[in-house]
Protein backbone atom coordinates (compact mmCIF):
# COMPACT_ATOMS: atom_id res chain seq x y z
CA UNK A 1 0.00 0.00 0.00
CA UNK A 2 2.84 2.39 0.91
CA UNK A 3 4.69 1.55 -2.32
CA UNK A 4 1.53 2.14 -4.35
CA UNK A 5 1.14 5.57 -2.75
CA UNK A 6 4.77 6.41 -3.50
CA UNK A 7 4.30 5.49 -7.16
CA UNK A 8 1.22 7.66 -7.47
CA UNK A 9 2.78 10.69 -5.79
CA UNK A 10 6.08 10.40 -7.62
CA UNK A 11 4.54 10.10 -11.08
CA UNK A 12 1.93 12.78 -11.85
CA UNK A 13 0.92 10.95 -15.02
CA UNK A 14 0.02 7.89 -12.99
CA UNK A 15 -1.88 10.08 -10.53
CA UNK A 16 -3.98 11.63 -13.33
CA UNK A 17 -4.67 8.23 -14.82
CA UNK A 18 -5.66 6.89 -11.41
CA UNK A 19 -8.19 9.67 -10.75
CA UNK A 20 -9.51 9.63 -14.31
CA UNK A 21 -10.15 5.90 -14.05
CA UNK A 22 -12.09 6.25 -10.80
CA UNK A 23 -13.95 9.36 -11.97
CA UNK A 24 -15.18 7.48 -15.03
CA UNK A 25 -16.43 4.71 -12.78
CA UNK A 26 -18.32 7.16 -10.58
CA UNK A 27 -19.90 8.97 -13.52
CA UNK A 28 -20.93 5.78 -15.24
CA UNK A 29 -22.51 4.53 -12.02
CA UNK A 30 -24.35 7.82 -11.41
CA UNK A 31 -25.96 8.08 -14.83
CA UNK A 32 -28.34 5.10 -14.48
CA UNK A 33 -29.43 6.24 -11.01
CA UNK A 34 -30.09 9.80 -12.18
CA UNK A 35 -32.03 8.45 -15.13
CA UNK A 36 -34.17 6.33 -12.82
CA UNK A 37 -34.94 9.40 -10.70
CA UNK A 38 -35.56 12.12 -13.28
CA UNK A 39 -36.89 10.37 -16.39
CA UNK A 40 -40.03 9.05 -14.64
CA UNK A 41 -40.60 12.55 -13.24
CA UNK A 42 -40.39 14.10 -16.71
CA UNK A 43 -42.54 11.46 -18.39
CA UNK A 44 -45.23 11.20 -15.73
CA UNK A 45 -47.38 13.61 -17.68
CA UNK A 46 -46.94 11.56 -20.91
CA UNK A 47 -48.53 8.31 -19.77
CA UNK A 48 -51.75 7.14 -21.38
CA UNK A 49 -53.54 6.87 -18.02
CA UNK A 50 -53.16 10.02 -15.89
CA UNK A 51 -52.32 9.91 -12.23
CA UNK A 52 -54.48 11.73 -9.71
CA UNK A 53 -55.05 15.24 -11.10
CA UNK A 54 -53.14 18.02 -9.39
CA UNK A 55 -55.94 20.53 -9.81
CA UNK A 56 -59.42 19.70 -8.42
CA UNK A 57 -62.17 19.17 -10.98
CA UNK A 58 -59.84 18.68 -13.94
CA UNK A 59 -61.01 15.92 -16.24
CA UNK A 60 -59.13 13.92 -18.85
CA UNK A 61 -60.47 13.25 -22.31
CA UNK A 62 -61.22 9.58 -22.74
CA UNK A 63 -60.83 8.63 -19.10
CA UNK A 64 -63.29 11.07 -17.52
CA UNK A 65 -65.01 12.52 -20.60
CA UNK A 66 -65.93 9.92 -23.25
CA UNK A 67 -65.00 10.87 -26.78
CA UNK A 68 -65.31 9.35 -30.22
CA UNK A 69 -62.80 9.12 -33.05
CA UNK A 70 -62.82 8.30 -36.74
CA UNK A 71 -60.23 8.13 -39.51
CA UNK A 72 -60.49 10.52 -42.45
CA UNK A 73 -58.96 8.36 -45.17
CA UNK A 74 -59.29 11.02 -47.87
CA UNK A 75 -58.01 13.74 -45.50
CA UNK A 76 -60.43 16.31 -46.93
CA UNK A 77 -63.64 16.03 -44.91
CA UNK A 78 -65.20 19.11 -43.31
CA UNK A 79 -66.99 19.31 -39.94
CA UNK A 80 -70.35 19.56 -41.70
CA UNK A 81 -69.65 16.40 -43.69
CA UNK A 82 -68.63 14.52 -40.57
CA UNK A 83 -71.89 15.35 -38.80
CA UNK A 84 -74.24 15.11 -41.78
CA UNK A 85 -76.68 12.24 -42.11
CA UNK A 86 -75.29 11.40 -45.54
CA UNK A 87 -72.12 10.21 -43.80
CA UNK A 88 -73.87 8.23 -41.11
CA UNK A 89 -71.90 5.17 -42.19
CA UNK A 90 -68.69 6.60 -40.78
CA UNK A 91 -67.11 4.18 -38.32
CA UNK A 92 -67.09 6.37 -35.23
CA UNK A 93 -65.52 4.51 -32.31
CA UNK A 94 -65.94 5.33 -28.63
CA UNK A 95 -62.69 5.97 -26.80
CA UNK A 96 -62.46 5.60 -23.01
CA UNK A 97 -58.75 6.38 -22.81
CA UNK A 98 -56.21 8.65 -24.48
CA UNK A 99 -55.81 8.34 -28.26
CA UNK A 100 -52.81 6.21 -29.22
CA UNK A 101 -52.81 4.80 -32.76
CA UNK A 102 -49.09 4.61 -33.49
CA UNK A 103 -47.67 5.70 -36.83
CA UNK A 104 -50.22 6.17 -39.60
CA UNK A 105 -50.83 8.55 -42.49
CA UNK A 106 -54.56 9.22 -42.14
CA UNK A 107 -56.12 12.26 -40.51
CA UNK A 108 -58.01 11.51 -37.30
CA UNK A 109 -61.07 13.37 -35.97
CA UNK A 110 -62.15 13.44 -32.32
CA UNK A 111 -65.45 14.66 -30.91
CA UNK A 112 -66.73 15.22 -27.38
CA UNK A 113 -69.15 17.43 -25.46
CA UNK A 114 -67.57 20.25 -23.47
CA UNK A 115 -68.49 20.13 -19.75
CA UNK A 116 -69.61 23.11 -17.70
CA UNK A 117 -67.21 25.57 -16.09
CA UNK A 118 -66.36 25.60 -12.39
CA UNK A 119 -68.04 29.02 -12.11
CA UNK A 120 -70.75 30.21 -14.51
CA UNK A 121 -69.23 32.62 -17.00
CA UNK A 122 -65.69 31.30 -16.61
CA UNK A 123 -63.96 29.86 -19.68
CA UNK A 124 -63.17 26.17 -20.03
CA UNK A 125 -59.78 25.21 -21.44
CA UNK A 126 -58.38 22.19 -23.26
CA UNK A 127 -54.66 21.59 -22.72
CA UNK A 128 -53.31 18.78 -24.89
CA UNK A 129 -50.12 17.01 -25.88
CA UNK A 130 -47.82 15.73 -27.32
CA UNK A 131 -46.44 18.99 -28.65
CA UNK A 132 -44.89 17.44 -31.77
CA UNK A 133 -48.20 16.95 -33.63
CA UNK A 134 -48.03 18.69 -37.02
CA UNK A 135 -51.50 20.23 -37.03
CA UNK A 136 -54.33 20.28 -34.48
CA UNK A 137 -57.52 22.18 -35.35
CA UNK A 138 -60.45 22.61 -32.97
CA UNK A 139 -63.93 23.38 -34.32
CA UNK A 140 -66.99 24.65 -32.43
CA UNK A 141 -70.19 25.89 -34.01
CA UNK A 142 -71.49 29.38 -33.31
CA UNK A 143 -74.97 29.10 -31.79
CA UNK A 144 -76.23 32.25 -33.53
CA UNK A 145 -74.77 32.07 -37.03
CA UNK A 146 -74.09 28.34 -37.34
CA UNK A 147 -70.56 29.06 -38.60
CA UNK A 148 -67.64 27.00 -37.40
CA UNK A 149 -65.09 28.78 -35.22
CA UNK A 150 -61.59 27.34 -35.53
CA UNK A 151 -58.51 27.40 -33.33
CA UNK A 152 -55.13 26.19 -34.58
CA UNK A 153 -52.05 24.63 -33.02
CA UNK A 154 -49.19 22.33 -34.01
CA UNK A 155 -45.64 22.19 -35.34
CA UNK A 156 -46.60 23.37 -38.83
CA UNK A 157 -48.82 26.23 -37.67
CA UNK A 158 -47.32 29.76 -37.68
CA UNK A 159 -46.53 31.07 -34.20
CA UNK A 160 -48.89 34.07 -34.41
CA UNK A 161 -51.86 31.69 -34.81
CA UNK A 162 -51.04 29.67 -31.69
CA UNK A 163 -51.66 30.27 -28.01
CA UNK A 164 -48.08 31.04 -26.94
CA UNK A 165 -47.50 27.94 -24.78
CA UNK A 166 -45.65 24.80 -25.83
CA UNK A 167 -48.72 22.56 -25.44
CA UNK A 168 -51.86 22.72 -27.56
CA UNK A 169 -54.20 25.15 -25.80
CA UNK A 170 -57.81 25.86 -26.80
CA UNK A 171 -60.58 27.91 -25.23
CA UNK A 172 -63.90 26.02 -25.25
CA UNK A 173 -67.56 27.02 -25.19
CA UNK A 174 -69.36 24.98 -22.53
CA UNK A 175 -72.18 22.61 -23.38
CA UNK A 176 -71.30 22.45 -27.07
CA UNK A 177 -69.87 19.68 -29.22
CA UNK A 178 -66.19 20.11 -30.07
CA UNK A 179 -64.47 18.56 -33.09
CA UNK A 180 -60.69 18.12 -33.24
CA UNK A 181 -58.83 17.37 -36.46
CA UNK A 182 -55.34 15.88 -35.98
CA UNK A 183 -52.76 15.46 -38.71
CA UNK A 184 -49.18 14.38 -38.09
CA UNK A 185 -46.29 12.47 -39.62
CA UNK A 186 -45.23 11.32 -36.14
CA UNK A 187 -47.01 8.91 -33.80
CA UNK A 188 -50.76 9.61 -33.66
CA UNK A 189 -51.32 10.31 -29.97
CA UNK A 190 -53.51 12.79 -28.13
CA UNK A 191 -53.81 13.32 -24.38
CA UNK A 192 -56.06 16.19 -23.36
CA UNK A 193 -57.15 17.58 -20.01
CA UNK A 194 -60.19 19.81 -19.55
CA UNK A 195 -59.59 22.66 -17.10
CA UNK A 196 -62.78 24.27 -15.74
CA UNK A 197 -61.32 27.73 -15.03
CA UNK A 198 -58.44 30.06 -15.88
CA UNK A 199 -57.11 29.53 -12.36
CA UNK A 200 -56.96 25.76 -12.92
CA UNK A 201 -55.18 26.36 -16.23
CA UNK A 202 -52.54 28.53 -14.56
CA UNK A 203 -51.95 25.93 -11.83
CA UNK A 204 -51.60 23.13 -14.39
CA UNK A 205 -49.11 25.08 -16.51
CA UNK A 206 -47.08 26.12 -13.45
CA UNK A 207 -46.87 22.55 -12.13
CA UNK A 208 -45.83 21.22 -15.54
CA UNK A 209 -43.11 23.83 -16.05
CA UNK A 210 -41.74 23.33 -12.52
CA UNK A 211 -41.30 19.62 -13.19
CA UNK A 212 -39.68 20.22 -16.57
CA UNK A 213 -37.45 22.95 -15.14
CA UNK A 214 -36.17 20.56 -12.49
CA UNK A 215 -35.60 17.85 -15.09
CA UNK A 216 -33.69 20.04 -17.55
CA UNK A 217 -31.78 21.79 -14.75
CA UNK A 218 -30.49 18.50 -13.36
CA UNK A 219 -29.74 17.28 -16.88
CA UNK A 220 -27.75 20.44 -17.68
CA UNK A 221 -25.66 20.11 -14.51
CA UNK A 222 -24.94 16.48 -15.29
CA UNK A 223 -23.95 17.24 -18.89
CA UNK A 224 -21.68 20.12 -17.86
CA UNK A 225 -19.95 17.88 -15.34
CA UNK A 226 -19.32 15.15 -17.88
CA UNK A 227 -18.14 17.67 -20.53
CA UNK A 228 -15.70 19.15 -18.01
CA UNK A 229 -14.38 15.73 -17.04
CA UNK A 230 -13.92 14.69 -20.66
CA UNK A 231 -11.95 17.88 -21.42
CA UNK A 232 -9.78 17.68 -18.28
CA UNK A 233 -8.89 14.02 -18.57
CA UNK A 234 -9.00 13.73 -22.40
CA UNK A 235 -11.10 10.59 -22.04
CA UNK A 236 -12.49 9.66 -25.44
CA UNK A 237 -15.11 7.33 -24.02
CA UNK A 238 -16.44 10.26 -21.98
CA UNK A 239 -16.46 12.41 -25.13
CA UNK A 240 -18.63 9.82 -26.87
CA UNK A 241 -20.91 9.45 -23.86
CA UNK A 242 -21.52 13.16 -23.35
CA UNK A 243 -22.01 13.78 -27.08
CA UNK A 244 -24.71 11.12 -27.21
CA UNK A 245 -26.30 12.49 -24.03
CA UNK A 246 -26.31 16.05 -25.44
CA UNK A 247 -28.00 14.96 -28.67
CA UNK A 248 -30.60 13.05 -26.64
CA UNK A 249 -31.22 16.11 -24.44
CA UNK A 250 -31.75 18.33 -27.48
CA UNK A 251 -34.19 15.79 -28.89
CA UNK A 252 -36.19 15.74 -25.64
CA UNK A 253 -36.13 19.56 -25.58
CA UNK A 254 -37.61 19.63 -29.08
CA UNK A 255 -40.17 16.87 -28.49
CA UNK A 256 -41.47 18.70 -25.41
CA UNK A 257 -42.32 21.67 -27.61
CA UNK A 258 -39.81 24.26 -26.37
CA UNK A 259 -38.21 24.70 -29.77
CA UNK A 260 -41.57 25.84 -31.18
CA UNK A 261 -41.56 28.82 -28.82
CA UNK A 262 -38.39 30.35 -30.28
CA UNK A 263 -37.80 29.10 -33.81
CA UNK A 264 -38.42 31.62 -36.64
CA UNK A 265 -41.95 31.58 -37.99
CA UNK A 266 -40.64 30.87 -41.50
CA UNK A 267 -39.43 27.45 -40.26
CA UNK A 268 -42.89 26.26 -39.21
Amino acid sequence: MHKHSQILTSHPVHLCAFWAHHLRRVLLLCIPFLALVFIPMATAQQGTEPLAPQVPQTRWLGWDIPMQWVEDINENMTPDELLSTSHSNLAWQTLNQALNLGYQKNVVWLTFTVPTAATPGDPVWLLAKPAYLDSVTLYQRDADTGAWHTQLSGDHVPAHLKSGVRQHLFRLDTGKVALIRIETSSAMQFQGVILPSTEALGAELAASERAMGLYFGALAVLLLGIWAASVIFHAYNLYALVLLATVSALHVFNVRGYANLWIPESWT
